[in-house]
């Protein structure tokens, strides 16, 4: 894919069904996956997540996993 070779930015989206919402399953997926993306592209600049803002359970994955708010529903982890 074309995207992998030259973008600087992926955007990641996830579902978890109501059953395990709350038990970590999306934080650690979204570290996991955050790492190896940043460990094996080496374009890469930042991983984006669009966030409902009411999605509390989303909202608390997203900063266990690294990532900060850029603004009122996106979070991104930028390469250190």
């Amino acid at each position: 894919m074309d995207f992998f070779k030259q973008g600087t930015a992926v955007e990641l989206r996830y579902a978890v069904k109501k059953e395990f919402r709350g038990k970590g399953y999306a934080t650690k997926i979204l570290h996991e996956v955050g790492s190896y993306l940043f460990e094996n592209l080496d374009h890469l600049v930042y991983i984006e997540l669009y966030i409902d803002a009411n999605n509390k359970y989303s909202i608390q994955a997203a900063k266990n996993a690294q990532f900060k708010p850029e603004g009122s529903s996106v979070y991104a982890r930028f390469k250190h």
